[in-house]
């Protein structure tokens, strides 16, 4: 930043001119930090507070942003969801699929498909030439009809597809939750009620770890045990055990995650369940390369 620019701002602002840090556009929003250190921000902050603290060690950011940054090759992934007018309300999602991205040295490119847009007769068009279909969480019936579609069109064409909470219901044949309502049936098995017993609260909200079956592609590079993070009131039981991937148990034995060849699904939120979450999606993306 000029010094005169700097000067002016620190007048204006009355502040001292060592304290105006630039907040310069970036091409990536994970290069801010690294941007932000490089003018001092963190020095100015604890010289204010009359902290001291190491400098900070931002090898590992460094490289991540690095790696973003000279990756070349692009997979597509379909978001088919209701709210996709809005995305925001899918950013942790996005978020996290630039991550698993990054991790396979690609780009992802999302797709941003309103499922109250498709159907069994254009479904072919909105999704043709996409890597991987994703259908995202959500709550009451607008949409579904598109997302069912969607979920159809992977199964038939063999494209990837990863289900996350409702994205995973719509796989199988019925749910408790809209009675009379079917779904796929590409998957056996029903979606349940959970029922409320002493000390846990539904709906079911937190952190629980998983039991994994050993050989899962879903799963590979990630140990029996780790925590991943559920908000739900339903939960799958499967028909057959073999299709389940992971389960856990909170008032009952919940099938977390299904995985049968093409289709995956979890009941939990891989997308805010930390470096868990982040592995599963770098799964996801690594089967479209």
């Amino acid at each position: 930043m000029p010094e005169d620019i700097r000067n002016k701002i620190s007048l204006f602002c009355n502040i001292p001119p060592e304290n105006v840090i630039p907040n310069l556009t970036a091409p990536s929003l994970y290069e801010v930090p690294l941007m932000l250190e490089k003018e001092g921000l963190a020095a100015v902050v604890c010289r204010r507070l009359g902290l001291t603290a190491a400098p900070p060690d931002l090898a590992e950011w460094t490289a991540m942003v690095e790696r973003e940054k000279a990756a070349v090759r692009r997979v597509e992934i379909a978001l088919v969801g209701k709210y996709v007018g809005l995305h925001d309300a899918y950013l942790s999602v996005v978020e996290a699929l630039a991550h698993g991205g990054i991790e396979n040295d690609v780009k992802v490119d999302i797709r941003w498909v309103d499922s109250e847009e498709v159907t069994d007769e254009n479904v072919g068009r909105r999704l043709d030439g996409c890597d991987g279909v994703l259908v995202p969480g959500g709550f009451g019936s607008r949409g579904i009809d598109g997302m069912l579609s969607a979920v159809r069109y992977a199964r038939e064409t063999g494209v990837p597809y990863f289900g996350i909470c409702l994205g995973m219901q719509l796989m199988f044949q019925d749910s408790e939750e809209s009675p009379g309502v079917k779904g796929l049936g590409i998957l056996p098995g029903h979606i349940l009620r959970l029922q409320e017993k002493p000390g846990m609260k539904i709906p079911h909200m937190g952190w629980n770890s998983l039991c994994i079956r050993p050989g899962t592609r879903m799963y590979q590079g990630i140990q029996d045990g780790a925590y991943v993070y559920f908000v739900h009131s339903y939960y799958l039981k499967a028909d057959q055990e073999d299709m389940v991937a992971a389960w856990v148990d909170y008032s009952a034995c919940i099938h977390a995650s299904a995985e049968y060849e093409n289709l995956f699904g979890c009941q939990f939120h891989p997308e805010k369940s930390g470096q868990t979450g982040l592995r599963i999606l770098k799964n996801f993306i690594s089967l479209q390369q």
